[in-house]
């Protein structure tokens, strides 16, 4: 598919999520290290239309149960069943007709496959799937709309930084997550969870009016084609002159 092409789908995409926003969710999560085990310990959501985060933690499901912080490391299994438990259930409830805005939770190591592969192994009992085509991957997106080099990796970091969102508050990398979940600090996990939330929210809000500082060349962005220059330029104030003289000597040749 061309360049045009792509970053037209892309657009459209852009702009059904600006005109249906109750029909959007954004979600994120943090786990232990996925690569060597599958302890899920905060799940967030939030629909663009009420901008109202809903989370699914360790923390929060611990103390439902009446379980002593202290004692949690020690029922982790059980907690997390119950904590996946809450969310299949937020699922049925909303799965149809939306789609689900995340960053890179198309692996089957992390991802709504690897949340249903963690419910299944905890016996919770028909865990909802949610398949490809009801998710957006919000990077790919950009990298749609911008050009695959429309940022430094590790590109959510980068590219928050670039658009001068702090970072210091709150959030953590994956890495990080992880540690404090190994050190039992899930309120700080849950924070930063919320927190990236928040950032791909204004990731949304800064590309749909056209406010998203990227590094991208125009030709990463627009292409080549006659179509993609056109769109490249068709905005600029000197085209419009540029175009008014063009059609001012036309008209005049053709009297």
């Amino acid at each position: 598919m061309s360049r045009y092409k792509v970053r037209k789908q892309a657009l459209e995409t852009l702009s059904n999520i600006e005109n249906n926003p109750q029909n959007y969710y954004l979600i994120h999560y943090a786990c232990g290290n996925f690569r060597e085990e599958n302890t899920i310990s905060v799940i967030a959501v939030m629909n663009l239309k009420k901008q109202v985060s809903t989370t699914f933690s360790i923390k929060k499901t611990a103390e439902d149960l009446n379980i002593n912080p202290r004692d949690i490391s020690k029922n982790t299994l059980k907690i997390q069943k119950e904590m996946l438990e809450s969310f299949n259930e937020f699922l049925i409830q909303n799965v149809k007709n939306v789609k689900w805005i995340n960053w890179n939770m198309q692996s089957d190591k992390f991802g709504f496959e690897a949340i249903q592969h963690q419910s299944k192994v905890l016996n919770i009992k028909n865990p909802v799937t949610v398949s490809n085509s009801e998710q957006i991957n919000l990077s790919h997106l950009l990298s749609d709309i911008y050009g695959p080099n429309f940022i430094d990796d590790p590109k959510m970091e980068k590219l928050a930084e670039y658009n001068d969102i702090d970072l210091s508050y709150e959030f953590k990398n994956g890495k990080e997550e992880a540690k404090l979940l190994n050190e039992g600090k899930y309120t700080d996990i849950s924070l930063s969870t919320i927190r990236k939330l928040t950032i791909f929210n204004i990731f949304l809000e800064k590309a749909i009016n056209n406010k998203l500082k990227v590094k991208s060349k125009w030709t990463d962005i627009y292409g080549w084609s006659p179509q993609g220059i056109y769109n490249a330029i068709k905005g600029k104030w000197w085209f419009a002159i540029l175009t008014f003289i063009l059609g001012t000597l036309i008209g005049h040749f053709f009297k």
